[in-house]
């Protein structure tokens, strides 16, 4: 977490080179990462809790929100 963290702080940094419009498009997508950020915390927490029956289904939910999260960062530099 500390690293995602870490990671999106960089990206936060280089909004202060950018134009007005792309700075509101980017706090836009910089909440996006944030949110899949939050909701891969979650899942991971949700795993660790997770008995032996549920752990293949909460293991697919961590994947997804950690994809959503990777997109949502991807974009984010794509938009530098």
């Amino acid at each position: 977490m500390d690293e995602w963290n870490g990671d999106i702080g960089k990206l936060e940094a280089k909004l202060d080179n950018a134009s007005d419009d792309t700075k509101q498009e980017l706090k836009h997508q910089l909440s996006k990462a944030y949110n899949a950020r939050d909701a891969v915390a979650k899942k991971i927490n949700d795993l660790q809790e997770a008995g032996d029956d549920s752990w293949h289904e909460a293991k697919g939910d961590v994947e997804n929100a950690w994809n959503a999260f990777k997109d949502s960062v991807k974009h984010f530099k794509s938009q530098l």
